[in-house]
């Protein structure tokens, strides 16, 4: 339930999407890697756990996202481009269990598919947090946060006890 907390607060403070930022708010040397930890939410990720939070949220360059993630995250896994998403043209930057996505140079998006960005709790925990997405073609899908502040996920089944499998924020590269 942290993260779901977690993620509605961030998604209460957070800019839109369309906003573009100037800059990653990041003090150079408070995150150390042993205690910090990568908080997902509707306008970005915040690194916690330093001796202040380091937000970055979407609008942010490419290099600063990945630049500050580094100390948390390593290098990404893999670094790939899909230019037939829905929104256009898209860059990823892949980590276990999470993947950026750049548009132009920008950060605009994030999905999630492992530990641990993935929320414990199940579909009857989650109750009425977790807003099925009518009609969705992709699966078990809803949505968590409500106008601009929204983060989407799947669960594993229609099951009570069913799983969240993925979880995801912004502009995403999503065949429905």
């Amino acid at each position: 339930m942290r993260l779901i907390i977690v993620a509605f607060a961030l998604a209460l403070a957070a800019c839109s999407g369309a906003e573009q930022a100037d800059t990653v708010t990041q003090d150079e040397d408070i995150v150390p890697v042993a205690q910090a930890s990568a908080q997902l939410g509707a306008g970005g990720i915040t690194l916690t756990g330093g001796a202040e939070d380091v937000a970055v949220p979407f609008g942010s360059s490419r290099a600063e996202t990945e630049a500050t993630l580094i100390p948390l995250l390593g290098e990404p896994q893999s670094r790939d481009a899909n230019g037939e998403c829905g929104a256009g043209a898209m860059e990823f930057s892949a980590y276990e269990g999470l993947t950026l996505n750049f548009m132009d140079g920008i950060f605009v998006g994030w999905s999630a598919n492992g530990a641990p960005y993935l929320p414990s709790e199940t579909r009857a925990e989650l109750g009425d947090a977790a807003t099925p997405f009518a009609d969705s073609t992709i699966g078990e899908e809803f949505t968590m946060g409500e106008g601009d502040a929204i983060v989407s996920g799947l669960f594993a089944s229609d099951d009570p006890d069913a799983p969240v499998t993925d979880l995801w924020a912004g502009t995403n590269c999503i065949f429905r």
